[in-house]
């Protein structure tokens, strides 16, 4: 017998807001949400890494009762698995599906790796453990994310409308949460002195499901108060 295949993840999880975005583009509503409290390290009670050893969120447990950890797994399992064909490629676009996956691989390696670094300098550090900033680490990790928006720069230019291809897909979704964290915490200039990578961002914004998402993810000022 099925079920309703049920997300645990965090308000201030980026990784979290891939899958529940995901599922928002998807126009998928028959599924569970649980917000795992960090703050009592519910992700290390013994329940929690059954279902992940590792400890970390997100976690999709799956309608037939499997469990699928990390968020650019889970965001291809509900695409897949709901028919979110709009946010993939099809599978006999074999250019496509190469770009697609090209795409995700820069986007984790030369876009998430140091932009999480320097939100977790700005943000994370900062709000939840009182430490003042590094500035050092947010120069050195600005200079990595401005790097990789300058190639994506030039990929508008050259005509790409997105950042996979000329479809907005699950790629974009895996940008978009950590960006609008990043313009929340005041780095937003990397984005907006860009003028086709803003014309992106715009795009995006554009999307009904995302324009909402945005909108309403937690703003750091209310997670401070």
């Amino acid at each position: 017998m099925y079920g309703r295949p049920k997300i645990y993840g965090h308000p201030i999880s980026m990784s979290s807001d891939i899958v529940l975005l995901t599922v928002a583009e998807g126009g998928l509503e028959d599924y569970d949400y649980a917000v795992v409290d960090l703050a009592q390290q519910a992700n290390k009670r013994p329940e929690f890494l059954a279902m992940n050893p590792s400890g970390k969120i997100p976690v999709l447990t799956t309608a037939e009762g499997d469990h699928i950890s990390e968020s650019r797994a889970i965001a291809q399992y509900l695409a897949a698995r709901y028919g979110f064909t709009h946010l993939v490629p099809k599978p006999d676009d074999l250019l496509g599906l190469a770009r697609f996956y090209q795409a995700a691989s820069s986007e984790t390696f030369n876009f998430n790796v140091p932009a999480e670094e320097l939100l977790h300098e700005v943000f994370v550090l900062p709000l939840f453990m009182g430490r003042p900033v590094n500035e050092k680490v947010v120069t050195r990790t600005r200079s990595l994310v401005e790097k990789h928006l300058d190639v994506c720069e030039q990929a508008f230019k050259a005509g790409q409308k997105y950042m996979a291809g000329d479809s907005f897909s699950l790629v974009d979704i895996f940008y978009i949460p950590i960006i609008a964290r990043m313009i929340d915490a005041g780095h937003g200039d990397l984005f907006t002195k860009r003028e086709m990578v803003n014309d992106w961002w715009q795009r995006c914004l554009a999307r009904p499901a995302t324009g909402k998402f945005v909108q309403t993810m937690p703003k750091i000022a209310d997670l401070k108060a």
